[in-house]
C-alpha cells in the first residue's frame, strides 16, 4: 500500500496490515509549519507511533526526509528522498489561443500561477512590483494566472498601487493550456508564504525558465540561487523587487538560468519517480518474503 499522510485511512491500513500481511510506503510531500504539529505532543506521538509501522517513506524534499528522521524517529534504512511529484511536459502541448495576446505584453514578463489566495503571497509581489515603478524600472509585465477568494482584493490592491499596465489577470486557465504561458514568460515568480512541495516551479523548469522562489515553497529545493534562479523571504518585498530588477538589467541572465533549469529538472521525470517507487515496493517485498539481513540504503538528502 501506498499513503499519502497520517490520516485515519492510513491508519486503517497499518491495523490491517498484520491480518493481510501487507507492506506500506508513506508518500511524504514535504512539511511546512502548519503540518509539523511541533506544538502538538498527542498528535506528535500518534505519529511517532504510526511512523514505526510504515517499510519505506519517500519524501519530495529534503525538509521532508528530516522531519521524519528527527522528529518522527524514522531510521535511516527506510527513509528515501526523490521527487515524485514532478511534472509532464506531455500535459502542454496543447496551444492556447491567446499566444498572440500574451506575446504583445512588455517584456520582461514575469508569470505566476496558483490559487489567488492569501497563503500564496501575491500580494507582495504587488508590492514588489510598484518597488520597481518607483524606482523608474517600469517596463515590464507580470501575469497572474489563476482565480481565488483573494481575486477583488488583489485587483483592488494593483489599481491602488498604479499598476494597471503592468499587471495582468489571466483568471483561470485549463490545466493542458498553461503551457502557452510557460512557454510566454521569461520568469516564474512563486511568492507564497507556506507550501509543503509546490508544483508550478517545476513546471517553469521544464519550460526552460529562470525561477523566483519563496524558501518557504518545498520545491525551493529544486531551485539551485545564483544558477537557475534565486530563493527569497516571500515577507520582503524589497527583496523580490531586487531580483526582479536584476532580471530585467541583463536579460542574458533569464537565458541562462533558463537553461541551467531545464537541465536541472532533466534528471526529475515521472518515468525516473515511477522507477524509485519500483525500487521501493520491491525492496519492501523482499523483506518480506525472506527477511534478509537489513544493508540500510544511503538516502538521498
Amino acid at each position: 500500500m501506498f499513503v499519502s499522510g497520517f490520516n485515519l485511512w492510513s491508519l486503517y491500513g497499518l491495523c490491517l496490515k498484520p491480518f493481510i500481511r501487507s507492506r506500506i510506503v508513506l508518500l511524504w510531500d514535504g512539511v511546512s509549519p502548519a503540518v509539523a504539529y511541533l506544538q502538538a505532543p498527542i498528535r506528535l506521538t500518534i505519529r511517532r507511533i504510526m511512523a514505526r509501522f510504515f517499510d519505506g517513506c519517500i519524501s519530495n524534499s529534503r525538509e521532508g526526509v528530516e522531519y521524519l528522521r528527527t522528529v518522527l524517529r524514522v531510521p535511516d534504512s527506510k527513509l528515501r528522498r526523490h521527487p515524485y511529484e514532478v511534472p509532464s511536459v506531455e500535459l502542454f502541448h496543447r496551444q492556447n489561443t491567446r499566444v498572440d495576446t500574451l506575446d504583445s505584453w512588455v517584456s520582461p514578463r514575469f508569470l505566476y500561477v496558483g490559487q489567488l489566495i492569501e497563503r500564496k503571497g501575491i500580494n507582495n509581489l504587488l508590492l514588489a512590483c510598484s518597488l520597481l515603478k518607483k524606482e523608474g524600472v517600469g517596463r515590464f509585465s507580470t501575469i497572474i494566472v489563476g482565480d481565488g477568494t483573494q481575486r477583488v482584493a488583489l485587483r483592488d490592491l494593483a489599481s491602488k498601487l498604479g499598476l494597471s499596465d503592468q499587471i495582468h489577470w489571466a483568471g483561470q486557465v485549463n490545466y493542458e493550456e498553461l503551457g502557452s504561458y510557460y512557454r510566454a514568460c521569461d520568469v516564474f515568480v512563486f511568492p507564497t508564504q507556506e507550501d509543503i512541495w509546490g508544483m508550478v516551479p517545476l513546471e517553469a523548469m521544464v519550460f526552460g525558465k529562470a525561477v523566483l522562489c519563496s524558501k518557504f515553497a518545498g520545491s525551493h529545493e529544486m531551485i539551485s540561487h545564483g544558477k537557475n534562479g534565486f530563493v527569497f523571504d516571500p515577507n520582503d518585498p524589497q527583496e523580490l523587487a531586487h531580483y526582479m530588477a536584476r532580471f530585467m538589467r541583463d536579460p542574458q541572465l533569464m537565458e541562462r538560468f533558463g537553461e541551467a533549469s531545464k537541465q536541472l529538472i532533466s534528471s526529475y521525470t515521472p518515468e525516473l519517480a515511477a522507477s524509485v517507487l519500483a525500487a521501493t515496493v520491491a525492496r519492501v517485498l523482499q523483506q518480506r518474503i525472506s527477511s534478509p539481513p537489513h544493508v540500510p540504503e544511503e538516502v538521498s538528502a
